[in-house]
């Protein structure tokens, strides 16, 4: 039995969808909501995921989505640049 996330979980570099996200999801990236995992070219590990909506006008590259539609969780915060701090 798998568990459903109540709520989306970004652990380290990758989305975990709630269950509802996880359940609109398509299975191909041509058109609609897609989970995207996004590789090293050099060595083929996948290093982050992201989710993104293909639709109309964006059909071709799609938009990613900052917070999930379902519970409002923020799904981009591993995409946002690092700011370091000096020390």
């Amino acid at each position: 039995m798998s568990v459903k996330n109540e709520k989306c979980v970004v652990d380290g570099e990758f989305v975990q969808p709630c269950w509802v996200l996880s359940e609109v999801l398509e299975p191909t990236q041509r058109k609609g909501i897609s989970l995207v995992n996004y590789s090293d070219l050099t060595t083929g590990k996948q290093t982050r995921s992201t989710v993104i909506v293909k639709s109309g006008k964006h059909s071709k590259c799609g938009i990613i989505l900052h917070n999930c539609p379902f519970c409002r969780e923020n799904i981009s915060k591993h995409l946002e640049p690092k700011i370091h701090e000096p020390e």
